[in-house]
């Protein structure tokens, strides 16, 4: 089996870049190989190239932390366009799991509607304790991203 991704010095690496990477660290640590089947509590980046290591599922409270950062990015001036295309895109396998408020979001979000995003990040927001995302049956029945 082939990893996805290397441990090493305390950061994670994806494949290519671990590959390259020596044995042993320079805290005498070996370099270990993650597999498919461990789960992170965020998205995780390769610390040699930037980018996010696809393959790597996430835990029930990394779901809810992308959830949090398109929330956030959906009721902010400054977002990162790169880290929020990554969002989108690693979100995708979850959205079963999803609330119908947090599964508009994403696809305002995805469909380049600020204005939708903002919407629902704003106004349609539990924070009273569980972060999730929900809109009012009756507007449910029209709202044009279900």
């Amino acid at each position: 089996m082939r990893p996805i991704a290397y441990a090493y010095h305390a950061d994670l690496y994806c494949a290519d870049c671990g590959a390259d990477l020596p044995d042993i660290d320079p805290e005498g640590n070996e370099k270990s190989a993650v597999f498919s089947y461990e789960s992170f509590d965020h998205i995780p980046y390769c610390a040699g190239c930037g980018l996010p290591i696809e393959g790597l599922p996430l835990t029930t409270d990394g779901v809810r932390h992308v959830v949090d950062f398109l929330a956030h990015c959906a009721t902010s001036l400054d977002v990162d366009w790169d880290a929020l295309e990554d969002a989108l895109r690693y979100i995708q396998p979850y959205e079963q799991y999803l609330t119908a408020g947090e599964r508009a979001l994403i696809a305002a979000l995805a469909a380049d509607d600020a204005r939708a995003a903002y919407t629902i990040a704003k106004y349609y927001r539990e924070v009273n304790g569980d972060d999730l995302i929900y809109l009012p049956e009756p507007l449910r029945t029209y709202w044009p991203y279900f």
